[in-house]
């Protein structure tokens, strides 16, 4: 997992779900196409946002989500909460991300 993060001291704990139905293959893979650039702020963020979870301090909030619901990469994103700068992403989810948690202390997230 590619990590490029401003909160150093939250650890993302990524939960591996077993995926039912069919499975993209490499061949059936569709050309990668040049990614646009991340949204700066939560108001400009166009993808999926399926859950989201506040910092207990109330200064982050991390949404998870994808590109889409299905077999598009999955991305989980930590934005301040005061103005919805996006500050960290937490990038190697190969499909959309369903569930995110943070722990009460703040260090950890998990993800799944």
């Amino acid at each position: 997992m590619r990590i490029r993060n401003q909160f150093p001291s939250i650890l993302v704990v990524t939960i591996a779900v077993a995926a039912v139905g069919r499975m993209s293959r490499a061949e059936d893979a569709a050309p990668a196409a040049a990614a646009p650039t991340p949204a700066a702020t939560l108001s400009d963020f166009k993808r999926w946002v399926i859950a989201a979870d506040y910092a207990s301090d109330g200064q982050l909030l991390l949404t998870a989500g994808g590109e889409s619901l299905l077999y598009r990469p999955g991305d989980v994103v930590a934005w301040k909460a005061a103005d919805g700068a996006r500050v960290a992403d937490f990038a190697g989810h190969p499909t959309a991300v369903w569930a995110v948690d943070i722990s009460t202390d703040g260090k950890l997230a998990a993800t799944a």
